[in-house]
């Protein structure tokens, strides 16, 4: 038996994260049985956007686990903090004598600073094991590892870990996904999921990043219980922060701090329209449609099936 240490990405700030998560545990485990991983603890700081006296009493646990024989790290890793994330714990990891597994790997902002404040870290604590989630990260960072594979994001194997259970009393639903932009008008009239180009029929008025268009949105509509022949189911990736108020004001609102219900609606949903990138992925993992808002260069893991953001 092979001791592995997963500090999995934080899920109550971004529900999406499990999704890779279990992903990674579930090809571990089918690649080598012989692996018993074991998730941790992943740091916080960011999350809180801790500075002064709060950084100094947070206690990173993260950066206390010598204990196993190999260290895997997955998701989107590489930013202009990666140092900073991840350094002491790679420190800790190489004194131990552990092995470093870098998997479903993908960039924040793909630019040369970015990338370029990676590799010195990298070059110091070189991976076994690398494998990226699109081609942009292998091109950047494969040379440094012993062994580098040209992946996919994890969460793609989604049906894989979690076949999901059938809700014929549900109906049919759409899922609306919108935590970063303001949910768009949406016409689904003439919209048939079994019409491979129904999706042309698919009339969204989409509003701007700005906050102040956001806000004007929020308080000048409704949000539907159902549009057209379609019940509106709207899960929130982020919850960590946001109360009651800012949770539950839209209609058919679903929330959790664990990620099953929100992989279930994704696999009978008619049709996802979202800015959030994995519940994309998941909906077209499930083999059903979806249409993501995004902005982010993190959705070139998207190209790795063919498909693309519109770039809202």
């Amino acid at each position: 038996m092979i001791n592995v240490i997963y500090p999995s990405s934080n899920w109550a700030n971004n529900i999406g994260n499990p999704f890779f998560n279990l992903g990674a545990i579930h090809l571990l485990h089918s690649v080598r049985p012989d692996f018993f991983i074991q998730q941790t603890d992943f740091t916080i700081e960011r999350v809180f956007k801790l500075k002064g006296n709060y950084l100094n009493n947070y206690f990173r646990y993260m950066d206390y686990i010598g204990g196993g024989d190999v260290l895997v790290l997955g998701g989107p890793m590489f930013s202009t903090y990666f140092g900073e994330l991840y350094e002491k714990l790679f420190k800790e990891v190489k004194r131990n004598n552990m092995k470093i597994i870098l998997l479903t790997a993908g960039g924040n902002t793909y630019t040369g600073k970015e990338k370029s404040h990676c590799r010195s870290v990298l070059s110091e604590y070189t991976p076994d094991v690398f494998a990226s989630r699109d081609e942009y990260t292998y091109d950047n960072y494969a040379d440094l590892a012993q062994r580098s594979y040209n992946g996919i994001c994890t969460a793609w194997f989604t049906p894989e870990y979690f076949p999901g259970y059938d809700t014929p009393s549900l109906g049919k639903y759409i899922t609306s996904v919108f935590d970063k932009t303001s949910e768009p008008t949406i016409t689904l009239k003439d919209y048939d999921k079994n019409d491979p180009h129904s999706y042309k029929n698919i009339n969204t008025k989409v509003v701007g990043h700005g906050s102040s268009k956001k806000l004007t949105r929020l308080m000048q509509r409704n949000f539907p219980e159902s549009i057209d022949d379609f019940i509106v189911i709207r899960p929130t990736h982020n919850v960590l922060k946001k109360g009651a108020s800012r949770l539950f004001f839209k209609k058919n609102s679903f929330v959790s701090q664990t990620p099953y219900g929100y992989l279930n609606l994704y696999r009978n949903a008619e049709l996802t329209l979202t800015d959030r990138l994995h519940a994309a992925v998941v909906t077209l993992a499930y083999g059903n449609p979806a249409q993501l808002f995004i902005r982010s260069l993190r959705a070139r893991l998207l190209e790795r099936v063919n498909a693309q953001a519109a770039m809202s």
